[in-house]
């Protein structure tokens, strides 16, 4: 009695050991370059730096707004018009710090930078303003 064993992958298409060095060094090398294309920045996608600048706006106005003696409804209604300020000043729509903001979401490490250098520069502000309100304090 004799056993055959049929090829267990012969519907695999058969590469010669150097095409398959070839292909595999290919493969490497596009996926190589489809991982270092990513750098280049999509047109009007604000920078980090404006980014930066945008968000302490909003984070102030946000405060400001939450400093003042009104119900919640009230202050759903005037952070907008304090949100919209904040996009003047820097030049933009709402809508290109949104699209801005979906961008950095996809890029973790540089949205990372971003809130790193936002909670430093807030850190700042709020080291200067107590300063500031200490110097007024002191009797001279």
């Amino acid at each position: 009695m004799s056993v055959t064993f049929a090829p267990m992958f012969r519907d695999q298409v058969k590469i010669p050991f150097g095409r398959k060095m070839v292909l595999f060094i290919l493969t490497g090398f596009i996926t190589l370059l489809a991982g270092c294309g990513g750098d280049q920045q999509p047109e009007g996608i604000l920078s980090e730096k404006q980014m930066v600048s945008v968000m302490t706006d909003l984070y102030l106005a946000e405060e400001k707004v939450n400093n003042l003696s009104v119900p919640y409804d009230s202050i759903k209604e005037l952070f907008p018009m304090f949100s919209e300020r904040a996009f003047r000043k820097a030049g933009i729509s709402d809508t290109v710090f949104r699209k801005s903001l979906d961008y950095y979401m996809g890029q973790p490490q540089q949205l990372e930078n971003i809130y790193t250098t936002l909670v430093d520069s807030l850190n700042l502000k709020a080291q200067r303003a107590s300063a500031h309100k200490k110097k007024d304090a002191a009797p001279e």
